[in-house]
Formats: C-alpha cells, structure tokens, sequence
C-alpha cells in the first residue's frame, strides 16, 4: 500500500532508476521531450502547460486529466510504496498533485526526500489543485 508522495524536477526524476516499488507521474509541455529510465512498471504521462488560466493556445490542466491521475493513483496504490511527480521546475504542477495525492490518499513525505529536494508547495498551480 503506498505510504509516500513527493514532487521533483525533471532533471532529477530522469536520474532515478525504475523500481516496481515506486510509480512515476511524469508532468510535461506538450512536445516535450522527457528523458526518463527505461523500465518504469508504473507510469502515467500527463501533458500540459504550467498556467492557471484557462486561454487558449495554451494545453491546460481539466478534469479528464484528473480523471487520469485518480485512475492511475487508484490502480497502483496498492502495488507500490512511492509516488513520485515530477515536473519542469518541480514546483507548481507537480507540487499541486503531490499535494492533492497526500489529501485524497492521506500519503506523506518521506523524511530523506525533505534534504534531497525542498517541498514547499506554496508555488503550486492552482487549476491543478
């Protein structure tokens, strides 16, 4: 049963090596490449751009994508340990999922990810959550 969420940026979510343990919610710009391990057993790709206003060209996040992550979150949850979300900066998007993740599924952060990565998720993106 998972017992942990936390939010990363990219460049250190592409660092992490595939666990079975660990589910990986990947957050991009549409037509970005993310350059991730090979071999995650659990992974949802979202893309959409990090905006809180709902304009166009813009990709932004609505409730089919909400839908995605609860699915998703729903499937794994008892699979896995961790869920990890990762997005550009690892501040705003994937911090409004880690957070809701923690909400909904009353997940914390594991203590050694406080000294890895700060999550302060005061800069979340508030369509997301």
């Amino acid at each position: 049963m998972a017992k942990f969420t936390y939010f990363l940026p990219q460049r250190l979510a592409e660092k992490i090596q595939p666990l079975d343990s660990v589910a990986l919610i990947s957050v991009a710009v549409p037509g970005e490449e993310v350059k991730l391990k090979e071999g995650w057993k659990y992974l949802l790709l979202i893309r959409f751009h990090d905006t809180d206003l709902q304009e166009s060209p813009w990709t932004y996040f609505d409730e089919e994508m909400a839908r995605r992550i609860i699915l998703f979150v729903d499937n794994v949850l008892d699979k896995v340990d961790t869920i990890v979300v990762h997005c550009q900066a690892g501040m705003s998007r994937s911090a409004a999922i880690s957070t809701f993740l923690k909400d909904m599924y009353k997940l914390q952060v594991p203590h050694w990810i406080k000294v890895v990565h700060c999550q302060d998720a005061s800069a979340m993106n508030r369509l997301v959550y």
